[in-house]
């Protein structure tokens, strides 16, 4: 999206990084530090290597306390619910990636937190490169400009590049 500010500069803004920004927000104030849980219509059993399905079984609890309903099968796990926050966001083989996500951060509870809603924000968010008509994008500039840190995504990309006035001119040879 390109814009332009009230001082001249122009402002190109990354849609899915906003998109992320403001979804990552939304489900802060939504879900605080409650995770609930949505049960699957089919449970699932995913494909794991010996070494995956060690990583999980170390860490059960914490899979639990995230949002995720996961028992233990012999040499296998079957999930039967999953944090309601990826509600008809995910398929099966992201539920195998994020649990690892998860499992992988070393951190607080928070991060972890921030692990579980950065990742749904991003699937939830429109897509770079998809085409937004002129209100949706004015709309997601709206949203953008009335979150607590506009300027980057939850994982830390830029939202946006500024050029000023006086670097395009600068650029153009007028300066």
């Amino acid at each position: 999206i390109i814009a332009q500010s009230d001082e001249d500069d122009v402002i190109m803004i990354d849609q899915h990084a906003a998109a992320e920004r403001i979804n990552y927000e939304r489900l802060l104030e939504r879900y605080g530090g409650k995770i609930e849980k949505q049960a699957l219509l089919r449970p699932y059993m995913p494909e794991l290597s010996p070494h995956q399905l060690y990583v999980i079984r170390e860490n059960e609890s914490l899979l639990r306390a995230m949002g995720f309903d996961i028992e233990r099968l012999g040499d296998a796990y079957i999930i039967r619910a999953i944090p309601v926050v990826f509600h008809s966001m995910i398929d099966e083989d992201e539920i195998t990636e994020i649990l690892l996500q998860l499992v992988e951060e070393r951190g607080k509870k928070e991060e972890r937190l921030k692990v579980l809603f950065s990742t749904a924000a991003c699937k939830a968010s429109i897509k770079a490169g998809e085409k937004q008509s002129y209100e949706s994008m004015r709309e997601l500039v709206e949203r953008l400009k009335a979150t607590k840190l506009p300027y980057t995504c939850p994982h830390g990309r830029p939202t946006m590049i500024r050029l000023s006035k006086k670097e395009i001119e600068k650029r153009f040879k007028r300066r």
